[in-house]
């Protein structure tokens, strides 16, 4: 079923909305006392803070929305004021849990009738980095300026509320504090856009009364000498701001703990399991022995296992497992492992989907049978089939708070893949039902491999970094953050967008991602890519991953693909059909990690943050060229990646 017929059925179902439709105003809270220096109430300009008059919530992320937190790691966390998140949004709790904001951040503003004449686009990387940049993105913690290219809100051409946005060209440093300054942006008629008011004061150090201006001039001008450091003159800016990323520990550590806790328990041997159907296949199915159909038991962490849950936690706010939840996975085995056992291959599936679609999958069975590889998949739980209607709901609603109902289902998902690899490989491996002529079909003396395409690809990213069972995984169309991807994305933004319209202007939508963001990290690739290779999370062996990306993807941006490599530190294998700034090239053989761009003759897609246009679509094509299967079977059994391309990669 298509996206689009999904969505027009669960319009009828009042499982799309199961919460009634918000009134406007988030409800009243008490404020922290440390809000203010006497311990009264916060001041009221930290509701919509007037550096951007005409759009409250912006600039965003901002240190503005945080208060000072000892006991975390950054020495803060955020605190949102009733009024400051999108105004359908009850619930600051999920993002108060935090201690700064996303790796994935993209540093977003307003100017009255800018233009994006003079910025830095995505094919123009390196002079962000010039001293003359418009945009200047700031490590504050290193004193070092930060690749990335800026752009004008698109996705919605009838709107004239466009935001300003920087897209940082890999993940920002967990725990590192960050400064914006922009200058020399300019309207339709060449003129440069006037500071706000309040800025301008902040600024020129000019009288005022203002609290807004009032309550920060020392931070503002330890913000200014930083930025005069970094060759940034203080008279030529139209708006700077700082802001701080969450640490490492508060991002990846409710997943790490939950996989230390899991995989302990369940040993070598993994979870219990069920078989519901060994299904002989008859002489017609040339490839596939038997498809196998069963359930896992996990520990369950959430507050109930169908879709809706959130993370049980204990009185320290680390996750709690209760019960378990049986987790139905499906496997083919080809009929060669009845002459020799098969590695084991773990399958990612794609948006919305559902592992069980292995089972149609043809291209993966002739592959599974002529180059010998049982292969497995199960639902990732978050963002699976079975979590539409809530996804749908959350979107129709436009309470962004309750979209922490998908993301620790996501960190759950996660879970449930790294056990099923253990069991897979463990238990189940001896299972008499599923041998092929009277022996075990899986290679246990070898180990575990991950293949997974679009979303598979992208959720791999975090698998890589997760697993301890897997060595070596291919990650097909992938990319990060979900935030910048989407209104760049064919089949699934295009679809839910509506609904978010009902609700929000466009500004407000750029921030309800940035806000889904924010809890999009303890599941998404953003979180947890720079320790796939490097800076390894605690008690994690090393990985090496080979990412295939179609250029021009209707689907997974290849904007999205290159952050994701440049994060990794991934080279990208020649001879390239193009150079790709901030990720080396490299010839012949590689042995570790590598990208493969395919480029297949499609015509250009925009730039800009929009749904590309209907045409076709390469993303669904990277497994066709003939090169490509043999060229990761490769690299699963030897680590060795090199092409048969005679040139730059295209589809033969």
């Amino acid at each position: 079923m298509s996206m689009r017929r999904m969505l027009a059925l669960c319009s009828l179902l009042t499982a799309c909305d199961p919460g009634p439709v918000p009134v406007d105003a988030p409800p009243a809270r008490d404020a922290p006392a440390e809000d203010a220096p006497d311990g009264g109430p916060p001041p009221s300009w930290r509701v919509c803070d007037p550096l951007v008059p005409e759009a409250c919530g912006l600039p965003f992320p901002n240190d503005v929305y945080t208060v000072a937190d000892p006991s975390r790691a950054t020495g803060l966390h955020l605190d949102f004021l009733p009024g400051s998140l999108p105004r359908r949004t009850r619930d600051a709790t999920p993002f108060e849990a935090l201690d700064g904001f996303s790796p994935a951040s993209s540093p977003m503003t307003f100017f009255p009738g800018a233009t994006a004449t003079g910025l830095v686009g995505p094919r123009d990387i390196a002079r962000s980095l010039e001293a003359a940049s418009p945009t200047v993105l700031f490590d504050l913690t290193t004193m070092t300026r930060v690749a990335h290219f800026a752009e004008i809100d698109q996705a919605y051409p009838g709107d004239v509320q466009r935001a300003l946005l920087l897209r940082p060209a890999a993940g920002l440093v967990p725990g590192h504090r960050y400064a914006v300054a922009i200058r020399s942006v300019v309207n339709a008629a060449g003129a440069l856009v006037p500071p706000s008011a309040v800025f301008l004061s902040l600024r020129d150090a000019s009288a005022s009364t203002d609290p807004a201006v009032l309550d920060r001039r020392a931070d503002y001008e330890a913000l200014f000498s930083a930025l005069t450091t970094a060759g940034v003159e203080r008279s030529s800016l139209q708006i700077a701001w700082s802001f701080t990323v969450g640490s490492r520990e508060a991002i990846t550590g409710s997943l790490v703990r939950m996989r230390d806790e899991t995989l302990a328990e369940i040993g070598t041997i993994g979870a219990a399991y069920t078989l519901t159907e060994v299904e002989a296949r008859g002489p017609d199915d040339t490839n596939i022995a038997f498809r196998v159909r069963g359930t896992i038991e996990v520990p369950l962490y959430l507050t109930r296992a169908t879709p809706g849950g959130v993370m049980r936690r204990d009185a320290e706010g680390n996750p709690l497992a209760e019960g378990t939840m049986s987790v139905p996975f499906w496997m083919l085995v080809p009929r060669s492992a009845g002459t020799s056992p098969g590695q084991l291959l773990q399958w990612g599936h794609g948006l919305l989907g559902s592992g069980e679609e292995i089972f149609y999958f043809d291209a993966l069975h002739e592959f599974a049978n002529a180059l010998g590889y049982v292969i497995f998949a199960i639902d990732w739980t978050g963002m699976a089939s079975e979590d539409l209607a809530v996804i749908a709901g959350i979107a129709t609603r436009g309470d962004i708070s309750d979209f922490v109902q998908v993301t620790d289902r996501l960190q759950q998902g996660i879970l449930n893949a790294l056990v099923a690899a253990r069991t897979a490989h463990g238990g189940l491996a001896s299972e008499p039902r599923i041998h092929v002529e009277g022996r075990g079909p899986i290679d246990t003396t070898r180990p575990v491999l991950f293949l997974g395409q679009s979303q598979g690809g992208i959720f791999g990213g975090t698998y890589m970094a997760l697993t301890t069972d897997v060595a070596r995984g291919v990650l097909l169309v992938p990319g990060q953050n979900y935030s910048m991807l989407l209104q760049r994305n064919r089949g699934g933004w295009d679809q839910f967008s509506p609904l978010f319209e009902a609700n929000y202007q466009a500004i407000d939508i750029l921030r309800c991602l940035a806000l889904m963001q924010l809890l999009w990290d303890h599941a998404e690739p953003s979180g947890f890519t720079p320790y796939v290779r490097t800076n390894r999370l605690p008690g994690t062996p090393a990985h090496e991953v080979l990412m295939v990306v179609a250029i021009n993807d209707h689907q997974v941006t290849t904007l999205a693909a290159h952050t994701m490599a440049r994060t990794m530190g991934v080279p990208s294998l020649g001879p390239v059909n193009r150079s790709i700034w901030g990720v080396e090239e490299a010839t012949g053989t590689v042995m570790g990690s590598a990208m493969i761009e395919i480029e297949f003759g499609v015509p250009e897609v925009p730039l800009t943050n929009t749904v590309p246009p209907v045409g076709l679509d390469p993303h669904t094509l990277v497994t066709s060229p003939s090169w490509v299967l043999p060229t990761i079977h490769t690299f699963f059994r030897t680590g060795a990646i090199s092409t048969t391309c005679a040139g730059p990669c295209n589809p033969e």
